[in-house]
């Protein structure tokens, strides 16, 4: 399988910075895209500790804005990964809460913001499979029942 990839992220990024390079040329080229793999706003918190429904907002954004430019794509919204080290951590909680908002923005492959469905990881699969074929793993050949 032949795949082409533009990475939009930048180390240190906040919502408002995707936006900007979506709605300032990143999309141009892109009318044809077939998957937009969105993970955004874990600088929102760690930057500003921005609030929760701000963070979601911007996230959704940058969704709509996917969605206007590239109408046929699907799009894999990640979760905001959790920070500090304990659940109890408040840019933890505030993570908690950014997620809790943006889990119906996307396409449906996480339907509790933590699990994919089979489809996911059959697509989370097949991406790192050339990774794994370099560090000589071998793919595992029975199916695995599905969560």
């Amino acid at each position: 399988m032949t795949a082409f990839a533009l990475s939009l992220g930048f180390s240190g990024d906040r919502t408002e910075h995707v936006l900007w390079r979506l709605n300032n040329g990143n999309l141009k080229k892109q009318k044809n895209a077939k998957l937009a793999v969105v993970m955004s706003g874990t600088n929102n918190t760690g930057h500003k500790k921005q609030d929760p429904a701000e963070t979601a907002q911007g996230i959704e954004m940058i969704v709509l804005t996917i969605r206007a430019r590239c109408s046929d794509a699907k799009i894999l919204l990640l979760g905001v990964f959790p920070r500090g080290a304990q659940p109890e951590h408040p840019m933890r909680k505030i993570n908690v809460e950014i997620n809790k908002r943006i889990v119906n923005l996307a396409d449906g492959k996480r339907p509790d913001l933590l699990h994919p469905k089979q489809k996911g990881y059959e697509v989370w699969a097949e991406a790192i499979e050339p990774t794994l074929n370099k560090l000589g793993i071998k793919p595992m050949l029975e199916e695995v029942p599905a969560l």
